[in-house]
C-alpha cells in the first residue's frame, strides 16, 4: 500500500462545463471539451465545479474519455446540484499539497533518509555514524557497524580496508593453502615461527646456499648468528673455534653449522666448555681435529649436546 495516492495533473487545461445537470447525489458527468486534460484512465485528479459561486465544489475524478466518474465534496467542500453548463477544471488541492508536505516534513537534518513507516507513512531514517552502513532485515532500513554479516560473500574487497586479522583468521580465507596455488608476497616478509612447531633454527636449513664467517686469526667462539652458516678457517695453523655453553649462547635445538678448514692449515680444533660434544660413529666426546682441506658439520641435537661428523674430522 503506497504512503500516498499516485495522481495526474495537467498544466494545460482548459476550463469546460458539464453537458448535462448534476444532482448532489450524481457521481458521473460529461465534458463538452478535454483539450488538455489529464488522460490517463483509472488515475484521480481533483476538479472543481462552479467555481466561484455558491456552489462551488471539489471532486475527486476519473476519466475515461470526455466521462468523469467523481467522489463528491473533497477538500473541505460539499456535494451542491450543478446545472448544465456548469463551469469546470482541473485543480491541485489542499490534499495534493499536504500530501507532499507528510514527505518534507519527515526529514529535520542534514543527511536524512527518507523511507516509509509502518501505517503506512513517510518516515525518516536519520544519518547514521561514520563508517557504517545502511543494512536491511527484509522490512526496514537502518544503520549498522561493518562486520562480517554485512558484507556479500561474493564482494571483492581489499585486506587493506579490514582490520587487522588474525593468523587463523587469515588461514580461514585462503582457500588453496594445501592446493597447488601459491600465496605471494612481494617483498619477502619476515616470518618468526612459534618455538617448537617451525622451531628457532629454521635458518639453519633457511639459506639459498651456506653464507661463510672467515676466520683467518685468533679462532672464534661460535655466535648466534652464524646458525646455517660455514665457517672458514684460513692464513693461520692452530685456531680453535669454540661452542660456547648453552647458558651463554643458548643456539636452539637443530643449529647446524659447518666449519672447513683451507688447504694447508694445520691445528684447528673445535672446542667446546661445559657442554657436550660428540664425534658420529664413535663414543668419544670432547674436543676434535679437523685437517687441512676438511670439512666438518656439527649439529645441536639437545640442550647441552653437539654431534659433529665429516672429512678429516678426528
Amino acid at each position: 500500500m503506497p504512503a500516498v495516492t499516485r495522481r495526474q495533473y495537467a498544466g494545460a487545461a482548459v476550463a469546460t462545463t458539464i453537458t448535462g445537470a448534476l444532482g448532489a447525489g450524481g457521481t458521473s458527468v460529461t465534458l463538452t471539451a478535454t483539450t488538455g486534460w489529464p488522460s490517463t484512465a483509472g488515475v484521480t485528479f481533483f476538479v472543481v465545479l462552479s467555481p466561484g459561486t455558491s456552489l462551488e465544489e471539489k471532486c475527486l475524478a476519473t476519466i475515461s474519455g470526455s466521462t468523469l466518474t467523481l467522489t463528491r465534496g473533497q477538500d473541505g467542500t460539499t456535494a451542491q446540484s450543478h446545472p448544465a453548463g456548469a463551469s469546470i477544471y482541473p485543480v491541485f488541492s489542499r490534499q495534493d499539497a499536504d500530501d507532499a508536505n507528510r514527505f518534507l516534513s519527515a526529514l529535520t537534518t542534514r543527511g536524512d533518509l527518507l523511507t516509509m513507516g509502518s501505517g503506512p507513512d513517510p518516515a525518516r531514517i536519520a544519518i547514521g555514524a561514520a563508517n557504517t552502513v545502511l543494512t536491511s532485515n527484509s522490512t526496514d532500513a537502518s544503520w549498522a557497524t561493518i562486520v562480517n554479516a554485512n558484507v556479500n560473500a561474493s564482494a571483492a574487497i581489499a585486506l587493506s580496508k579490514l582490520a587487522s586479522s588474525t593468523s587463523s583468521q587469515l588461514a580461514a580465507i585462503i582457500s588453496d593453502e594445501t592446493g597447488t596455488g601459491s600465496l605471494v608476497f612481494g617483498t619477502g616478509p619476515t616470518i618468526t615461527p612459534a618455538e617448537g612447531t617451525v622451531g628457532a633454527a629454521h635458518n639453519g636449513a633457511g639459506y639459498m646456499g651456506m653464507p661463510q664467517v672467515v676466520v683467518s686469526s685468533g679462532g672464534r667462539t661460535i655466535a648466534a648468528t652464524d646458525a646455517g652458516k660455514h665457517v672458514y678457517v684460513t692464513t693461520t695453523n692452530s685456531q680453535a673455534i669454540a661452542i660456547p655453553a648453552n647458558a651463554t649462547v643458548a643456539l636452539p635445538v637443530g643449529t647446524t653449522i659447518v666449519i672447513v678448514v683451507a688447504n694447508g692449515i694445520t691445528g684447528t680444533t673445535v672446542t667446546i666448555t661445559s657442554d657436550t660434544l660428540r664425534l658420529a660413529n664413535s663414543s668419544s666426546t670432547g674436543t676434535r681435529s679437523i685437517a687441512g682441506n676438511g670439512m666438518g658439520t656439527l649439529l645441536k641435537i639437545g640442550s647441552t649436546e653437539w654431534i659433529i661428523s665429516g672429512n678429516g674430522v678426528t
